[in-house]
Formats: C-alpha cells, sequence, structure tokens
C-alpha cells in the first residue's frame, strides 16, 4: 500500500468485506439463540434467570476472557490464518447445539462457540486498523460492525422462521453451516497487513505484548482516556446487549406476536434503524473529527443521549397496531423501536476507531479484546441476567408484563453511558496532541 499517496488497493476492499462477513456469521451464531429463547423454555422446562445466563454470563464470561488471549496470539501471529480458522471452529460448533438434549449440553454448547468467536473481534480491528489510515478508519470500521446488525437480520428474521417451521434444532444447523466455507475462503486467499503502516514507525516498537496478560492490563489501564472510554462502552453496552437477548420475548409477551413475526421485525428494526446508525455514526464522526478531534468520543455520547427517550418510550409504549404486514400486526411501538437502534448504535464504531488511536499497532489486538472484555461482560453478561432477575421479581406484580418494565429499567443506563463518555472527550483531545506514534 502506497503509504505516502494514501491510495487503498483493491485487495483492502476485498479483505473488509471478507470480515464484514465474518462479522456477520459471529453474530448470527451468536444471537441465534435470543430468538429461539421461548421454545428452548418451553422443551427444557427452565427460568428466565436460567437464560439469561446461557444466553449472557455464561456466554459472556468465556468469551472476554478468551479473547484476552486470543488478541495476544493475534499481537504475534498471521491475523488472516487465525481468522479463517476461528470462523470454521465457531460455525462447527453452532451446529452442535442443535444436537442438545438436556439444558446442560446446550451451555457446554454455547461456551464452546464463545471461546472460538472470542478472537475474531480483536483481530479484525486490528486488520482494519491496519488497512485504512486514521481519517478513513471509523467509516471502514462502522462498514464492518453492521456485521452484526446483518448477523441480528438473519439470525432473528430467517432464524425464527426457520424454528418456527422446523423447529429450535434444525435454526442451529441451518445458521451454522455457510461459515465453514467462509472461514476456509479467508485462510486461503486474504494477505496478512503490514502492522502498523499508518503509524510512527520509529515509535511502534513497544514490548507490552511481551509482558504478562495481567502487566499489559495494568500498562493499558494508566491511559485514563483509555479506561474512560471502556468503561462507558461497558455502561452502554448493559443496555445494547439486554435489548437485543430480550427483545424477540418482549415482543412475544407483551405484543402478542410469534416467535417467527417477532425475529422478522427485530431483523428489519436492525436493518432499518440500527445497521444505517451504525455507518451514519462512522462517516460523521470521521466528518466532524477533521474539524474537532473531540467528536470521535462526542459523537457516540450524543447518540446514547438520544437513545435514552427513546428506549423509554420503544418498551413503555402500549399495545396497539401500527399496520399489517400480511397476517403480522407491527406493534405501534416499533416505531420508537427503529429511532432507538439507529442512536443506540452510535458509540461504537468511534469508540473502536478511538482506541486504534490511543494505542501502539503491536498491541491493538489485545487492547481491543480488553476493551471487548470490559462491554462483553458488561453487555452480554450483566445485562440479560439483570434483565431476568428483574422480570422475575416483577412477575408477582406484574404478571406476564414484568419484562417491559425490566427494559424500561436497563435502557436508561444509556444516559449514565453518555455523561462517562463526555468526560473523557478533553482527555482524549490532550493525549492526541501528545502522542508519539
Amino acid at each position: 500500500m502506497d503509504v505516502k499517496t494514501n491510495k487503498i488497493p483493491l485487495h483492502t476492499h476485498y479483505t473488509l468485506l471478507l470480515l464484514l462477513l465474518t462479522y456477520v456469521f459471529n453474530y448470527v451464531d451468536r444471537n441465534i439463540i435470543n430468538v429461539l429463547i421461548e421454545p428452548i423454555k418451553n422443551e427444557f422446562g427452565v427460568s428466565d434467570t436460567a437464560l439469561g445466563l446461557v444466553s449472557g454470563l455464561l456466554f459472556a464470561l468465556f468469551y472476554a476472557v478468551m479473547g484476552l488471549f486470543m488478541g495476544r496470539l493475534s499481537d504475534k501471529y498471521n491475523r488472516s490464518k487465525l481468522m479463517g480458522i476461528y470462523c470454521v471452529s465457531w460455525s462447527a460448533l453452532t451446529m452442535l447445539c442443535g444436537t442438545a438434549v438436556t439444558f446442560a449440553h446446550l451451555a457446554f454448547s454455547r461456551i464452546g462457540v464463545a471461546i472460538t468467536e472470542a478472537g475474531s473481534a480483536p483481530t479484525s480491528l486490528s486488520m482494519i486498523a491496519d488497512l485504512y489510515p486514521p481519517r478513513r478508519r471509523s467509516f471502514a470500521i462502522g462498514v464492518w460492525s453492521i456485521g452484526s446488525h446483518i448477523g441480528a437480520l438473519i439470525g432473528m428474521g430467517f432464524g425464527g422462521w426457520i424454528a418456527f417451521q422446523y423447529g429450535w434444532r434444525t435454526a442451529f444447523f441451518v445458521v451454522g453451516l455457510p461459515g465453514i466455507a467462509l472461514g476456509i475462503l479467508i485462510y486461503l486467499t486474504v494477505k496478512e497487513p503490514v502492522r502498523g503502516q499508518w503509524d510512527n514507525v520509529k515509535n511502534s516498537d513497544s514490548n507490552a505484548h511481551q509482558e504478562s496478560i495481567f502487566k499489559n492490563v495494568k500498562l493499558l489501564l494508566k491511559n485514563k482516556t483509555y479506561a474512560g472510554i471502556c468503561l462507558g462502552c461497558a455502561v452502554a453496552a448493559l443496555q445494547a446487549y439486554s435489548v437485543g437477548i430480550w427483545g424477540a420475548s418482549f415482543l412475544i409477551r407483551s405484543h402478542g406476536m410469534t416467535v417467527q413475526s417477532a425475529g422478522l421485525l427485530l431483523g428489519l428494526i436492525a436493518v432499518a434503524g440500527a445497521m444505517l446508525g451504525t455507518i451514519f455514526s462512522g462517516w460523521l464522526t470521521d466528518h466532524l473529527v477533521a474539524k474537532n478531534s473531540g467528536w470521535q468520543i462526542g459523537v457516540p455520547a450524543l447518540g446514547l443521549l438520544i437513545a435514552t427517550p427513546a428506549g423509554v418510550a420503544y418498551f413503555l409504549w402500549p399495545t396497539g397496531t401500527l399496520f399489517q404486514i400480511g397476517a403480522t400486526a407491527i406493534p405501534t411501538a416499533a416505531i420508537f423501536a427503529v429511532i432507538h437502534g439507529f442512536f443506540t448504535t452510535w458509540w461504537i464504531a468511534p469508540n473502536m476507531s478511538a482506541v486504534s488511536q490511543l494505542i501502539p499497532s503491536n498491541n491493538r489486538s489485545f487492547a481491543n479484546a480488553f476493551f471487548l472484555l470490559a462491554f462483553t461482560l458488561a453487555g452480554m453478561g450483566v445485562g440479560p441476567i439483570v434483565v431476568g432477575v428483574l422480570s422475575d421479581l416483577f412477575e408477582s406484580t406484574y404478571q406476564i408484563e414484568a419484562l417491559r418494565y425490566a427494559m424500561v429499567t436497563i435502557v436508561m443506563t444509556a444516559f449514565v453511558s453518555a455523561v462517562i463518555l463526555a468526560m473523557n472527550i478533553k482527555g482524549y483531545k490532550k493525549f492526541l496532541e501528545t502522542k508519539d506514534f
């Protein structure tokens, strides 16, 4: 790549496309269980707390902790080869979930998916930082990030339809199979990007990746702005992941939708709201940062401020039909779901790009892994099980509507995240003025 002219070769865009596709299948395989919660609950007779544990905390613990080890591998070895291996592995283990004969069997299969998916995002983010210059990086990460929303559309929409027609076990088989072919393609055709090609080379020889994991974490957290971004995103993830994991169950219980209709609606919301919001926030950030670097964190804070009242309105809005699509009644609350989905994703791509600006190239995979650990443990771990516990506690008072009020409680944490991120804007600008890599 011609660093002086910032000319981006075609293979760079090809690599981004394949990384986007891996993120799609990563999220399909990770989130397919969300739309299958009700049939799994009916078959195994488990509580909402247990379901929150398996769909959230249990998965998140292994995903986040193993991500640190996977991040260390990606800082040392060929990232493109590792990505191919990861993709094949998690896809095969997703198919194994469909063979579960007990709830424990399903839980252990999900742990396998979590472990093998753990290296995907840190590795992808490290590669993108070496593929694109800083001035184009937020948008590139935004493009990659829409994979999560496309994955939600496929997992919840198509996965819900498969589950409705053929059962929840078949859904696991169908969504897992394509990822195996994708992983092989990546392994054979993607070139390893040059590490740190957009950095100041003479200052990029940090030996942080040679330290122990514990010492490396301590080193990272000495950067107060990095630590503040991790905290702010962890709080943002509480509500973001909870809405995704419990969204289908909310529509089924409070709006009387079928598993098929709820999955399809949430998939459409992901496309109409969250996916567009992710791309737009990346573009907006790159545009505004050219004038004021503080917008790198300011854009996420603004999005979360707007998302808070939209989320509350979505979950409090009473039952009512906006319009019909065939036999499916679309609830009026879907309007606010789209608005919430659009703005609540603004914290993702800009903050991921900010991390690439704060950390030298040969420690970025590990830094991304810890960043992902923070918001994964909060989002996939703490958030969903808190919602499950609140729903169980509220059940004696609100009966079938208990989940509605649990969700209202969790979405209000977006405001707290906005405040935390805003408090780190000044530190981020100061760091960029003095950084030497």
